[in-house]
């Protein structure tokens, strides 16, 4: 969770995994820092205006948006089609999900860049 300690969390997972598995390898891949963007940063403002969503939602996978916060820019999840079916075999997005990203994408844009 954004704001939280991720190399203490990492210690307890790694011990509940020796516990369990004292055999076990365990070798860190990567970090992905969570993702937190204040829902008063004008890219959230805008996208929520623009999808008509009220307010921030969580979601529970790790995307490029926490390590750019490192860089103070501020981020969110957006795009066209369902999490349910991406990212695996045989994903798939409705030509009408295409279409809404690609008509919101340049007023998203536009917004700002003013």
């Amino acid at each position: 969770m954004p704001g939280g300690d991720l190399e203490r969390l990492r210690e307890r997972v790694e011990v509940r995994i020796r516990d369990a598995a004292p055999s076990a390898r365990i070798e860190r891949l990567g970090t992905s820092e969570p993702l937190l963007t204040g829902e008063h940063a004008p890219i959230h403002r805008i996208l929520c205006d623009l999808v008509g969503q009220r307010g921030s939602r969580g979601a529970p996978f790790a995307t490029d948006g926490g390590p750019l916060g490192a860089f103070d820019l501020d981020s969110v999840v957006w795009g066209p089609g369902s999490i349910e079916v991406a990212h695996r075999a045989n994903e798939w997005l409705p030509k009408s999900d295409l279409e809404r990203c690609a008509d919101l994408l340049p007023k998203l844009v536009d917004e700002l860049c003013r």
